[in-house]
C-alpha cells in the first residue's frame, strides 16, 4: 500500500503539533467507528454547516501560511522563481479564468 500525502496535513500538522503515529490511529479508529454506529456518527452530523467551514477556512489558510513561510526560507535563484511563478499562475489562472 502507497502513501498518500494532502497539503492540508501540514495545515493540521502546523496547527495541532501534533505528528505522531498514534494519533493518526486513533483518527482512522473513530472514522471506523462512525462507519459501523449510526449513533456514533450521528454526533459528527449535528456539527453546523458554518462551524465545520469555520474550520476548512482556518485548515486552508494555515496551509498557506505554511507555504509562504517555506518561500521565505527559499533560496531565489532564477529556476526556483521560474518553479514558483508557474505554480502560482496555473495555480490562480484555473481559478480567475472566467468560465
Amino acid at each position: 500500500m502507497g502513501i498518500i500525502t494532502y497539503s492540508n496535513n501540514n495545515g493540521v500538522i502546523a496547527v495541532a503539533r501534533c505528528a505522531g503515529g498514534v494519533a493518526g490511529l486513533i483518527c482512522a479508529d473513530l472514522l471506523i467507528l462512525s462507519g459501523i454506529f449510526c449513533k456514533f456518527s450521528a454526533v459528527f452530523l449535528a456539527i453546523p454547516d458554518p462551524v465545520i467551514g469555520g474550520m476548512a477556512l482556518f485548515i486552508f489558510s494555515s496551509m498557506s501560511t505554511s507555504g509562504i513561510r517555506i518561500l521565505g526560507y527559499l533560496d531565489w535563484t532564477r529556476r526556483n522563481r521560474v518553479i514558483v511563478a508557474a505554480s502560482l499562475a496555473i495555480g490562480l489562472g484555473v481559478a480567475l479564468v472566467p468560465d
